[in-house]
């Protein structure tokens, strides 16, 4: 049976409980990513199927967000939205991988994903986001450190802006930037994101389409935060569906 949030301005930030029944086990079996990193083992440390009722997850915006049949979840922005956002409550460091699927039903809106976010004094970034709007400014310029990635990129206007850029925020610092964009049509994408010490790479359908090393030299090098995916496209013509999200640890062979 399919269960539906509702999320209606700055008021509407609720906790999205959602968690694979196999986490209440407290075991997590050893499925291994679709795309194996070469010269690393990975286990697997995080699965969230979106069957469950664990509430590992904080969500802001305005929009709805659904689980399918699939075990994925449905988000579709509102009218007038400034964006949908979902964090997952866990911290990540080290080096580790984040695999997850992206199915997409309509091309018109975008998709960011933010890694290692934090406060600019190592805050919890929940604490500092709870009272926010979905709004990419709030976690882009404001007092809050990440890592973001850029994909799918069409405006609320239905315009194409054929790119994915790595930036670091606070202050949108532009490290990286191809003129292509690896999730343009309407289909499902397999997403990696791998952190290797200071080395941010990510992976679409197993092509590389980013790869820098933070040297730290504009601002600090961020290696511990949180995981948030955002969204946002025209009310009534962009959906997506979340699907299979997987953290595994790296371990060098």
């Amino acid at each position: 049976m399919k269960r539906e949030i509702s999320i209606i301005g700055i008021k509407g930030i609720i906790i999205l409980c959602v968690m694979g029944i196999i986490l209440k086990c407290n075991k997590i079996p050893d499925i291994p990513p679709r795309f194996q990193y070469p010269g690393y083992k990975s286990r697997c440390i995080f699965i969230e199927n979106f069957d469950g009722m664990e509430p590992h997850w904080q969500m802001a915006g305005t929009g709805t967000a659904r689980t399918s049949p699939d075990s994925g979840l449905i988000i579709e922005p509102a009218t007038d939205s400034l964006g949908v956002i979902i964090w997952l409550d866990k911290d990540f460091e080290g080096s580790y991988q984040l695999e997850y699927r992206l199915d997409l039903h309509d091309t018109l809106g975008m998709h960011l994903l933010f890694i290692s976010a934090a406060g600019l004094q190592n805050e919890n970034v929940l604490s500092l986001v709870k009272n926010q709007p979905g709004a990419y400014e709030a976690y882009a310029d404001s007092n809050i450190q990440n890592y973001q990635f850029s994909m799918h990129c069409y405006d609320p206007q239905g315009m194409h802006h054929p790119h994915s850029r790595l930036r670091k925020n606070p202050g949108k610092i532009l490290l990286s930037h191809i003129p292509e964009d690896p999730c343009q049509t309407n289909r499902q994408y397999t997403i990696d994101f791998l952190k290797i010490g200071n080395r941010l790479q990510l992976f679409v359908d197993g092509e590389r389409y980013h790869d820098f090393r933070d040297k730290g030299d504009r601002q600090t090098l961020y290696n511990r935060g949180k995981i948030g995916f955002w969204f946002n496209g025209k009310p009534g013509r962009f959906s997506v569906n979340l699907t299979d999200i997987h953290v595994y640890k790296l371990i060098p062979n």
